[in-house]
């Protein structure tokens, strides 16, 4: 006969337990007995692992990415970040969670940096018929998402534009726009393109 918490709960040597849940936690042990006399087995304890799942928490400031992992009782959390609040209590479970959480910040101001056939103090050198590329970079959580101008016209999507066969034609205001799509907010680079086909920092 097994027993758990001094309760008998089958006459047989051997107990299968179907559809574990966390209410089966638990000491359990085995009573062997005959006509004559009885003994008893050392208690084992089942511990009964929750499975829980992953949780993404957010607002416009904060991330939190939540792994349930399993306890013996019930917690109740409160977490404040730039005043943001988030109050969890766990009872059907009985889990508890950890957080790694991040603030979502940016685009800073976009820098611009180009690959030209030399660096001179007015900006970047480039010769004709040559490839030069602009590559935009932001600090933001999010990374950033980026958008290509060219006189105010949207050219292209990505954090690298590449010219092929610079020709004077060329010539003109090229700024690039950093996007963190999460908080809704930009900034924006713009540099020129002489007919020379030097870049001028603004």
């Amino acid at each position: 006969r097994t027993h758990r918490h001094a309760h008998p709960i089958i006459n047989s040597n051997l107990i299968n337990i179907t559809g574990v849940t966390y209410n089966h936690t638990g000491w359990y042990r085995c009573l062997a007995r005959n006509e004559v006399s009885q003994q008893r087995s050392d208690r084992i304890w089942l511990d009964v692992i929750c499975k829980c799942g992953f949780y993404n928490l957010k607002n416009e400031d904060l991330t939190k990415s939540c792994i349930f992992k399993q306890i013996r009782r019930m917690h109740i959390f409160l977490i404040s970040l730039n005043r943001f609040y988030v109050s969890i209590m766990l009872n059907a479970f009985r889990c508890f969670f950890t957080c790694v959480m991040s603030v979502s910040v940016g685009p800073e101001q976009p820098q611009i940096d180009a690959t030209a056939y030399s660096v001179t103090e007015q900006g970047y050198s480039a010769l004709e018929r040559r490839n030069i590329s602009l590559t935009c970079q932001a600090s933001s959580n999010p990374p950033s998402q980026y958008v290509w101008f060219y006189n105010n016209s949207e050219i292209y999507t990505g954090g690298q534009l590449t010219i092929n066969t610079v020709l004077r034609g060329h010539a003109g205001y090229y700024a690039c726009l950093a996007q963190n799509t999460f908080r809704n907010t930009l900034s924006k680079k713009t540099i020129t393109l002489t007919p020379s086909v030097w870049f001028f920092p603004p």
